[in-house]
């Protein structure tokens, strides 16, 4: 993470907050775009080309789920794990962002593996028809 600038870290922040908006305004597109480029800006700053593309694959896979509702606790992972991985990284602790980066995929996977998760996310989905 050597390669991250003061502007990556800003840029990063801006996205973070524009995903917490995002999630707040119920505006689950404008989340979801501004936390993929949150991980965009750190792998670009690698150079690590072949992470994003398989990174573009969990995201365009995730949109599916995420998009169901705001509310989804599919978002806790990414909420808490982005707002630390940025600490991490201004407090000039690369080795430990990425780590925590890695974590982030591991309770996403776990979460989806669970059955809880996905079946959570299928009953948010369902329409209600009173409504």
């Amino acid at each position: 993470m050597p390669n991250l600038t003061d502007a990556d870290l800003a840029r990063m922040r801006q996205r973070l907050d524009e995903m917490l908006a995002g999630l707040r305004s119920g505006d689950v597109g404008a989340a979801t775009s501004a936390g993929a480029d949150f991980s965009t800006i750190m792998i670009s700053a690698s150079g690590n080309r072949e992470l994003q593309t398989h990174v573009d694959l969990v995201v365009t896979r995730m949109r599916r789920l995420l998009g169901l509702t705001p509310e989804s606790s599919h978002w806790r992972p990414w909420i808490d794990g982005y707002t630390e991985v940025l600490t991490l990284l201004e407090q000039g602790k690369p080795q430990a962002a990425i780590v925590r980066y890695r974590q982030i995929y591991a309770e996403v996977r776990a979460d989806l593996e669970s059955g809880q998760g996905a079946a959570q996310g299928l009953v948010a989905a369902r329409p209600d028809p009173l409504r």
